[in-house]
């Protein structure tokens, strides 16, 4: 009587264990899976922002200057300026948002770095 429910603890232990390894391995590639993710994003991101500092940003600085001294010279109208103006702001604040985001992906990814 007592072999029979040592056995069945032992049974039950087994398939515990057995439980409890799947659901770990399951979390743990789900983690696994969660960080790639969230490298790949990051990379991403360092490439929008690489091409930001490198191109647009430089960009934006002479859209802003030659509006600038055109509308000085009187080539444009204010309404031209206007519209320049806004194209280069606009440029800015892709960059802006495209900081934030990749400012969010490193605040995530050492959440998970810290757990």
């Amino acid at each position: 009587l007592f072999n029979k429910a040592n056995k069945a603890r032992m049974a039950a232990g087994k398939i515990n264990y057995t439980v409890a390894k799947t659901e770990y391995e399951d979390v743990l590639k789900q983690y696994e899976s969660t960080i790639k993710q969230l490298l790949l994003k990051k990379e991403k991101q360092e490439s929008q922002l690489a091409y930001f500092e490198k191109a647009a940003l430089v960009q934006a600085k002479t859209i802003t200057d030659n509006a600038n001294l055109q509308f000085a010279n009187g080539a444009i109208n204010y309404l031209e300026w206007i519209m320049l103006t806004n194209q280069a702001i606009s440029i800015k604040a892709e960059y802006i948002t495209a900081i934030n985001e990749w400012n969010n992906t490193i605040i995530e990814l050492n959440a998970f770095a810290n757990n």
